[in-house]
């Protein structure tokens, strides 16, 4: 048999009453034992005083007198009503008088209960009634069966003049009736546990309604929320040309195909990592969209920008870089006589070498012609090395297009940052941009086109 899991309300509720069953068990057990220890201790003291007090009124003299056949004696008359006055007053139900014989045998002498325990009848042998005996007052922790029934006895030694022990005054409470204070105590113990365990189920059950209503309307604004994110995210594939099937509006997020065994707690933790996840993939995109160039997939002109602002916003001197310019010499006249898609070729093929020769995310499509390198770290040599790299593959290009109108002219130049001398970007820059322009000139000179196509 398959059974559901628990909802989240469910557990919390279940977990909250086994944390308070198992207070409570706990809190209970340790009630009932201080309880009757505490009770156990006031029976014991009690005990105690009475004995003492009884066997400290008691004649041991007289009392070693009493035998078989002293029963009907003044001196058992005596000592009898004497203790049947003394438990009408103090209102014990149990106290008798004990005889110690020789080898720890003891038997009964007097009881104040009408004899009950019959004279002479020999009385259970307890480890406190022997410690009695040898002159101490003791109590019996363990309950004994005699002529009294199941009682917990308090024992004080009788002296008679030398300081003999001639008997022992035993105070006897009913273990029914300690026993039955005990079971008490436990039926209100159980039942304080159940009633809290009800009224906790109450509580938690009522907050568990009261947040299951929260997670709803949560839950509705999420929908919402998901909604409009989704429409956003979608528009951005647009932009970004990636419409297809796959990229329609959809609800894509946890919660629309949620796992039945989630709770609410998962099922919110997912909804949210799920529509995080899926921002900043789309954050990516609308990053890269805002930085590239879309025909050439270089970087665009506001990265230039922003790559500009960066360098002037770092000390001066902290860091070495080298800027070089790139231009495509004939851009307007390949437009006006073979068509603006001739033109793209020449800036998508200029782009491609540009891309093979440097580091892709060090250059820039600045304009319609015109691309920008800043390059961090590299030298003079460095440049000039990868400059002849550059016309080498611009001359292998041209050598594999058989039509004049896809042949690559760039001119270029490129000028190395001086912490002595330049103050801001614009300072390295003009310099470049000057040395592209003096490249540019002499292209012209040496090929007798009009410059300004």
């Amino acid at each position: 048999m398959k059974f559901k899991k628990l909802n989240y309300a469910t557990k919390y509720l279940i977990f909250s009453i086994s944390i308070l069953l198992v207070i409570n068990i706990a809190a209970s057990i340790l009630l009932i034992d201080r309880s009757s220890a505490f009770l156990m201790g006031i029976i014991e003291e009690r005990a105690f005083d009475i004995a003492n007090i009884v066997s400290s009124m008691i004649d041991g003299g007289k009392l070693e007198k009493i035998n078989s056949e002293g029963i009907g004696s003044k001196e058992y008359q005596t000592t009898s009503t004497m203790i049947k006055n003394l438990q009408d007053k103090i209102k014990l139900k149990h106290i008798y008088c004990i005889k110690n014989n020789d080898s720890k045998k003891f038997t009964f002498l007097i009881d104040s209960n009408s004899g009950q325990a019959i004279f002479g009848t020999p009385v259970v042998y307890t480890d406190a009634l022997y410690r009695a005996s040898l002159g101490e007052t003791t109590f019996d922790y363990n309950p004994n069966e005699n002529g009294n029934g199941k009682l917990y006895s308090s024992y004080s030694p009788i002296f008679d003049a030398s300081g003999k022990v001639t008997g022992i005054i035993a105070i006897g409470f009913s273990a029914e009736w300690y026993e039955k204070q005990i079971r008490d105590l436990i039926i209100k113990s159980i039942l304080i546990v159940v009633v809290s365990l009800i009224i906790c189920a109450i509580i938690v059950r009522t907050f568990s309604v009261i947040n299951r209503e929260r997670f709803k309307y949560l839950f509705n604004q999420l929908n919402i929320l998901a909604d409009n994110v989704e429409k956003v995210l979608c528009s951005i594939d647009k932009m970004s040309k990636n419409v297809s099937g796959k990229n329609k509006i959809e609800r894509s997020f946890y919660f629309q195909n949620k796992n039945p065994n989630d709770n609410d707690i998962d099922i919110l933790k997912k909804t949210i990592v799920s529509m995080q996840e899926k921002l900043n993939k789309k954050v990516e995109i609308m990053h890269k969209m805002a930085y590239t160039d879309d025909m050439t997939s270089l970087k665009n002109k506001t990265a230039y920008l922003q790559a500009i602002k960066d360098i002037d916003l770092k000390k001066i001197g902290t860091i070495s870089y080298t800027v070089a310019v790139f231009d495509i010499c004939s851009l307007k006249a390949v437009n006006d006589n073979f068509g603006h898609e001739y033109g793209d070729m020449l800036i998508i093929n200029a782009a491609n070498i540009l891309k093979k020769i440097f580091d892709i995310n060090s250059v820039y499509r600045f304009g319609g012609d015109e691309f920008i390198g800043i390059f961090y770290g590299l030298s003079e040599y460095g440049i000039i090395d990868l400059f002849y790299k550059f016309d080498n593959e611009i001359s292998a290009f041209n050598q594999d297009q058989k039509e004049d109108s896809l042949k690559l002219h760039i001119s270029k130049g490129f000028s190395v940052f001086n912490k002595d001398t330049d103050t801001c970007f614009k300072d390295v820059f003009e310099r470049a941009d000057t040395a592209m322009y003096d490249d540019k000139a002499k292209y012209y000179e040496t090929t007798g086109l009009d410059r300004r196509r």
